[in-house]
C-alpha cells in the first residue's frame, strides 16, 4: 500500500487528475497538500499502517476514517472514537456517500480535508478562480442582509481567515438599500487597505468577480464584546473595562489621525481575540466609516441609534453636519454600557420608542444607575465629558486618554498592552 505524508504540493497535484478524486489536506499553519485517489480505499489516522498518516494531532484515532469506492460511489466510513464531521455533521461511526467538495473535519478548524470528485474538479477550477488561493468552507461565521461571513483557509499558509462575501447581484434593479450596501462594502475595502493597527481588523485579500466581492480578513475567535459583557455578570469589572476602553480609544485615535471617522462604534462591532478577560479588542465593520479632509464635515445619518450623537440625529434644516467627535460620544456610550450593563439613553425597540430615545439623546438626558456596582467617580466624570451635547465641549479621544481615570494607570495599561501584543504576534 502506498503511504502519504500529506501528499504532493497543491501546484503539483493540480496537474494530476487521474483516478476517481482528490483529497485536499488543509492543516492549520501548513501549506495545502492534495492526494490523488486512484486506489480502492484510503485510511486516515495516527497509525503508521494508515494510507495517510497524521502524527501531529494526539486526539486523532489510530484509524480515524476510511475513504473508499463502494460500487463506484465515493464513501467515507468513520472508524474513530471522537467522531468525524462531514459538512458540519458528526456521522458517528457511520458510512456515508461523499459528494463533490464534501468537507471533512477531525479537529475542528485545525485538521480539515476536502474531497473533490474527478468529474467535477476541472469545472470547479474554471467556475471559481479563487480555488488556487483559498478554500472557502461552508461554515457560516455571520450573516447579514447582503453578505455572509464564512470560514476560509489560505491554501499557501494554512491560515484560517474570515471571508465576507457580498452578492453584487443583490444590487441589480431599483433596490436603493442594496446599492447603499454595495457602496459600504467598497468603503470598507478602501479603508481597510490603507490602515494597520493591532486593534483594527486586518485585511488579507480582496477579490472582485462579476457576481461577488470577497473580502478576506483576520479570523477573530473570541466573539463580540456585547456577548462578553452579557455572558458574565452583565457588566465588566472596572479594571477590565478600563483596559478595553484603552484599546478602543487607541484604535479610534489612530483612525482620527488618518482622517477616518468610524461612525458605528458599538459592542457588536468590537471583537475579542480570545474569550478570556483582558483580551485584545479588534474593531470591525467599516462599511459606515468615512474619510474626511481636515475641514470636511459629514452629513449623512448612519450608525446605530442608541450610540448616535445628538448632531447625527439633528432635526434642524439644513444640518450643519458633524465631525469625528461623533465617535467620542459613542465611546462614552460604550464605557457606560461596560460599567453598568445598560445604555445611557435606553434603546429603540424595533421602532417603538424611537422618538423618546432621540429626544433624550438630543438633550443629553441620562442618569447613572443606583450605586450598587461601585463605579468610581473618576469613571463617571469621564463619561460625562464624552456625553456632552455640544461637540465643542465634548472630549476628543486624546483628552479621553489623558483623563485621570486612564492616566493614573497608564504605566500598568501600557505594560498589559505590550504583553498582549507580543502574545498576539504583533511586533512591539
Amino acid at each position: 500500500m502506498k503511504q502519504y505524508n500529506l501528499g504532493m504540493s497543491a501546484a503539483e497535484a493540480s496537474a494530476s487528475t487521474a483516478g476517481w478524486g482528490q483529497l485536499l489536506c488543509l492543516f492549520n499553519g501548513k501549506p495545502a497538500r492534495t492526494i490523488d485517489l486512484t486506489g480502492d480505499g484510503y485510511s486516515v489516522g495516527r497509525s503508521k499502517s494508515c494510507s495517510i498518516v497524521l502524527e501531529d494531532y494526539p486526539v486523532i484515532s489510530k484509524q480515524h476514517f476510511v475513504i473508499s469506492l463502494v460500487e463506484d460511489i465515493p464513501c467515507l466510513w468513520d472508524t474513530s472514537q471522537n467522531g468525524t464531521l462531514v459538512n458540519g455533521q458528526n456521522i458517528s461511526r457511520h458510512r456515508i456517500p461523499l459528494t463533490h467538495a464534501s468537507e471533512i473535519e477531525i479537529v475542528p478548524e485545525l485538521c480539515f480535508f476536502v474531497f473533490y470528485s474527478a468529474q467535477q474538479m476541472g469545472k470547479e477550477i474554471k467556475k471559481f478562480p479563487l480555488h488556487s488561493m483559498y478554500f472557502i468552507t461552508c461554515k457560516i461565521l455571520g450573516r447579514g442582509s447582503f453578505a455572509d461571513v464564512k470560514l476560509a483557509i489560505d491554501r499557501t499558509t494554512g491560515e484560517r481567515v474570515a471571508v465576507k462575501i457580498f452578492d453584487q447581484s443583490a444590487t441589480h434593479g431599483a433596490n436603493i438599500k442594496a446599492m447603499m450596501t454595495l457602496q459600504e462594502v467598497k468603503n470598507e475595502v478602501g479603508l481597510l487597505k490603507r490602515i494597520k493597527h493591532p486593534n483594527i481588523v486586518s485585511i488579507k485579500d480582496v477579490v472582485n468577480t462579476t457576481s461577488h466581492v470577497y473580502l478576506f480578513m483576520e479570523r477573530v475567535t473570541g466573539g463580540e464584546l456585547f456577548d462578553h459583557i452579557v455572558s458574565g455578570a452583565g457588566v465588566l469589572e472596572e479594571a477590565e473595562a478600563k483596559f478595553v476602553f484603552f484599546q478602543i480609544a487607541r484604535a479610534v485615535q489612530y483612525l482620527h489621525k488618518q482622517g477616518i471617522t468610524h461612525r458605528d462604534l458599538k459592542p457588536e462591532n468590537l471583537l475579542l481575540e480570545t474569550k478570556q478577560s483582558f483580551s485584545r479588542i479588534i474593531l470591525t465593520d467599516f462599511g459606515l466609516a468615512k474619510f474626511r479632509g481636515p475641514l470636511q464635515r459629514m452629513q449623512t445619518t448612519c450608525g446605530t441609534f442608541a450610540y448616535m450623537s445628538p448632531e447625527m440625529l439633528s432635526d434642524k434644516e439644513p444640518s450643519t453636519g458633524y465631525s469625528s467627535k461623533v465617535d467620542c460620544w459613542s465611546l462614552g456610550c460604550l464605557l457606560f454600557a461596560m460599567l453598568y450593563g445598560e445604555l445611557p439613553f435606553g434603546q429603540d425597540h424595533h421602532g417603538q420608542g424611537a422618538d423618546q430615545l432621540f429626544c433624550r439623546i438630543r438633550k443629553g438626558h441620562f442618569e447613572f444607575p443606583p450605586e450598587t456596582m461601585h463605579v468610581s467617580a473618576s469613571a463617571k466624570n469621564l463619561i460625562r465629558h464624552l456625553l456632552k451635547v455640544n461637540p465643542d465641549e465634548r472630549f476628543s479621544v486624546e483628552e479621553a486618554l489623558e483623563h485621570p481615570w486612564v492616566k493614573c494607570q497608564r504605566e500598568v495599561l501600557g505594560k498589559l498592552y505590550q504583553r498582549m501584543l507580543r502574545k498576539s504576534g504583533w511586533v512591539v
